[in-house]
């Protein structure tokens, strides 16, 4: 009785009252913005095995069997622009960061992008290794990445109300990872100074995926062998002059 009863029911008919983002593809991996101003997302749009059909599915180690998928970030709906990978996004979706052309983007949520290095002299240079993963802080209204300047490793804190920047230097060594701690006030950095393992170079020799990678997976990881020199894990206090100095050290 109960299944005849159910069987009746008519059936709720979904709702489209927002946006429609991407195409009618094969769809892989999403972040959406909460509050639906813009998703990036992969998609497969091309027979890039020649098969006569675009379809795409995944093996058990995460990469994409069948058609190549590719990043695409869209901003109030639509098929989306391209991009080589998606970076970071603010907690409450106000701001994004994204790879285009081999460039780091950010943007705000209407897609209207910001420019870098403000206060910077002349041959600073946004950089952004393999492996390397910019950060917002808690509130996504500071946001942290890694350039160059008269070929050194510098941090920038881009305080975005303010539209300034803050220069942090990580001290010496080759930068692996940053992050801010619960408070919001301190960085804690993590970075290669040594060659422990003795291999001539100093940091990780993983074979890092490629920014492609990020939406047809990364068949490597399967037989993935890392040699990593041990890093040092650092505290920087984040202050309001233009450089906040490394205060302390310890080993991890």
């Amino acid at each position: 009785m109960l299944a005849e009863r159910a069987s009746a029911l008519p059936l709720a008919q979904p709702q489209r009252d927002g946006p429609t983002f991407g195409t009618a593809h094969p769809l892989g991996s999403m972040t959406v913005d909460p509050g639906a101003r813009w998703v990036a997302f992969c998609q497969a749009r091309k027979d890039t095995n020649g098969d006569g059909r675009v379809e795409a599915s995944w093996g058990h180690h995460g990469e994409v069997i069948g058609d190549r998928m590719a990043a695409y970030l869209a901003f109030s709906g639509g098929e989306g622009q391209p991009i080589d990978a998606f970076a970071a996004a603010a907690p409450t979706g106000d701001y994004v960061s994204f790879v285009r052309g081999g460039r780091l983007v950010l943007a705000s949520s209407d897609g209207v992008p910001i420019t870098f290095g403000a206060g910077m002299r002349p041959g600073f240079k946004v950089q952004r290794p393999a492996g390397w993963s910019e950060t917002f802080d808690s509130t996504g209204k500071r946001f942290l990445y890694l350039a160059r300047k008269n070929r050194h490793e510098v941090l920038r804190l881009r305080e975005l109300e303010a539209t300034r920047e803050i220069e942090i230097d990580p001290g010496p060594g080759m930068v692996d990872s940053v992050r801010f701690d619960p408070s919001g006030h301190w960085l804690v950095i993590g970075a290669y100074t040594r060659d422990d393992n003795r291999d001539g170079t100093i940091g990780s020799t993983a074979n890092h995926p490629t920014p492609g990678d990020a939406c047809n997976g990364f068949p490597g990881m399967k037989n993935l062998v890392v040699r990593s020199d041990a890093p040092e894990t650092r505290v920087a206090r984040i202050g309001t002059d233009k450089v906040a100095r490394v205060v302390a050290f310890a080993l991890s």
